[in-house]
């Protein structure tokens, strides 16, 4: 009787570290979501007849060959109140977000924002990874094959202090 409640009390504590990490996503809302000094802002949307999907077939992440549902309008990550520079071409092909998250690495220095979306055939992670304030690279990967289907991107920028 103990193990079982002691295995109890131990799921507990997973769903609820899992539920206060990780906020989840849907069409036209914002979400917050703060780590220590590290926060992230994003807005999810999806497309109207005055702004439709232009190509299905461009679409990898969260929707194969089809428009997804949602899409992420913006993703703004702070440190500090500081808003880094997050291009574009880091979320712009990940669609049907669901949940956000920020992981922290090795104090101040290194941490990441996570996005997972899709469903099954289509889902995904993306992590995004941010060295010194700077995006140093982004991965993702497919949800049911990590190993077989990901891709991953190196920034580079070059900053005049």
């Amino acid at each position: 009787m103990k193990t079982i409640i002691a295995f109890s009390l131990i799921l507990q504590t997973i769903w609820l570290y899992a539920a206060c990490s990780a906020n989840e996503l849907s069409k036209n809302k914002e979400f917050d979501v703060k780590t220590g000094e590290v926060s992230a802002r994003v807005v999810v949307s999806s497309f109207t007849e005055s702004q439709p999907c232009k190509t299905a077939a461009s679409w990898r992440w969260g929707a194969e060959n089809v428009c997804p549902s949602t899409f992420i309008e913006v993703l703004e990550v702070k440190v500090n109140g500081n808003l880094l520079f997050v291009p574009l071409s880091s979320f712009a092909d990940l669609g049907n977000p669901r949940k956000v998250r920020i992981e922290v690495h090795n104090g101040k220095k290194r941490f990441a924002v996570v996005l997972t979306g899709g469903d099954a055939a289509t889902s995904y992670s993306a992590t995004l990874e941010f060295r010194n304030n700077l995006l140093s690279e982004r991965i993702v990967r497919h949800g049911e094959f990590p190993s077989e289907a990901w891709e991953k991107t190196h920034y580079k920028f070059n900053l005049q202090n």
